[in-house]
């Protein structure tokens, strides 16, 4: 009883750590960002980074109506320089940026921006 535990063990650790090798190291801008835009205006995207591409989507949205934008997000990202296409229904706005710790801080323009500086805060 005693060593078939010890084998059952044994299999699961081979099983997980085989699991953990094979996942890719996500980066660090994966994930939430949350900008307050000039106008009280809320940029919400989910981005995703596979080598120096990124792709995305988000939300355009204003804190004095309900009404939302739905975006299109891609782009470049060689840390810690990022550069994002956001498409929208106002338009294509550009970003360009640098990725900090936990911020992403930058310019935007079109769509109604015009260099405005932008900070995103990761959530």
């Amino acid at each position: 009883m005693r060593s078939a535990q010890i084998m059952l063990v044994a299999a699961l650790a081979v099983s997980f750590g085989a699991c953990g090798s094979s996942t890719a190291p996500r980066s660090p801008l994966d994930g939430a960002w949350l900008a307050n835009l000039p106008g009280q205006t809320l940029l919400d995207l989910r981005l995703t980074v596979s080598g120096t591409s990124v792709s995305g989507t988000g939300v355009l949205g204003s804190l004095t109506s309900t009404s939302t934008t739905t975006l299109t997000v891609s782009g470049g990202f060689v840390t810690p320089d990022v550069t994002l296409s956001i498409a929208g229904g106002a338009g294509t706005m550009t970003f360009v940026g640098t990725l900090g710790s936990s911020r992403l801080v930058g310019t935007l323009s079109g769509a109604g921006y015009t260099n405005a500086t932008v900070t995103f805060a990761k959530h």
